[in-house]
């Protein structure tokens, strides 16, 4: 049995998943196609490396997208991706590398 506090807990918690998904989903529609171009093409980087190229883009923003991609090729959630990063590994469908596995899709 729960009390009162873990449940308050739990919720609070879920509130705050929530909303760093909804701001990570703002992130993302933010991204440039050339800062996404870029992100795609650099699949064999650190997202370390990759954050110095992407100045505007921070590690954690990075990590978000690459997963998302990797969702994406997998078949799993892309609510983080935007609408123009889905288009465009739609229409890349084949000649993609997955950042996160290495995966071509």
């Amino acid at each position: 049995m729960h009390s009162n506090s873990e449940e308050v807990t739990g919720q609070s918690t879920r509130s705050k998943l929530l909303k760093r998904k909804l701001r990570q989903r703002v992130l993302a529609s933010e991204w440039t196609e050339e800062e996404f171009q870029a992100l795609l093409n650099g699949y064999g980087l650190t997202d370390k490396e990759l954050a110095e190229k992407l100045r505007q883009r921070r590690i954690g923003a990075i990590e978000v997208v690459r997963a998302g991609i990797h969702s994406f090729h997998k078949g799993g959630n892309i609510s983080m991706l935007s609408r123009m990063m889905t288009g465009h590994l739609e229409e890349r469908r084949g000649s993609i590398i997955c950042p996160v596995c290495r995966v071509r899709f």
